[in-house]
């Protein structure tokens, strides 16, 4: 079984695609999805607390815990050194419950891991292959203030974050491009042709 890491930008529709693979049969592991639940379990939430002195945990009037992502989510955009920091504590966490997925659907010709980081943690490296998805930074930026509700500013500072796209494609093994014109589907099913017959060897954008 192929364990296949898919990647793209905020704003990228890196989740559309997903959708799609799994029209086609395809087992889909949400990464971020999957560390987002993680937040609440109590080892979590006292690193998250003690990691950003208590700015990005919220208490109720009985004392329960919880995390407030967009706190959280504007410290680590802020901060490089506390973002990698995170990512070092969660990323394990979400890798043991992703081979636990990997065995769950051990009959399956391949598994998808959707995740928007697996380039700038150098986590793609762990995989067979490599999906990106890509839209240019325009259409992004409109897709995450209209879709989203972002104001421009924090969707800029979040897509900066990120690698740009010019340093993913040569990593990948597949591309798709998602820019409201051409469409991404006839893409999706080329790939999932080339990943059933195991074609993986030559790059393909």
């Amino acid at each position: 079984m192929l364990r296949v890491a898919l990647t793209g930008g905020i704003g990228s529709g890196k989740s559309f695609v997903a959708e799609y693979f799994k029209k086609l049969g395809i087992p889909v592991f949400h990464a971020d999805e999957v560390a987002k639940a993680l937040y609440s379990e109590p080892e979590v939430l006292e690193f998250v607390d003690h990691l950003t002195h208590g700015r990005a945990v919220q208490r109720d009037p009985e004392g329960k815990a919880r995390v407030d992502f967009p706190s959280l989510a504007q410290i680590i955009f802020s901060d490089p050194a506390l973002r990698h920091t995170l990512e070092a504590f969660i990323h394990p966490r979400v890798r043991a419950r992703f081979q636990e997925f990997c065995q769950a659907h051990k009959e399956a010709p391949y598994v998808l891991s959707e995740a928007a980081l697996y380039f700038e943690t150098g986590l793609w490296k762990e995989f067979d292959a490599v999906i990106l998805v890509t839209a240019p930074e325009k259409v992004r930026l409109e897709r995450l203030v209209r879709q989203r509700g972002m104001a421009p500013e924090e969707a800029e500072k979040r897509m900066k974050s990120q690698w740009p796209d010019e340093k993913k494609r040569p990593l990948a093994t597949f591309h798709i491009l998602n820019d409201g014109w051409r469409d991404p589907i006839p893409q999706v099913q080329e790939i999932h042709r080339r990943l059933l017959n195991g074609a993986i060897s030559q790059k393909v954008t």
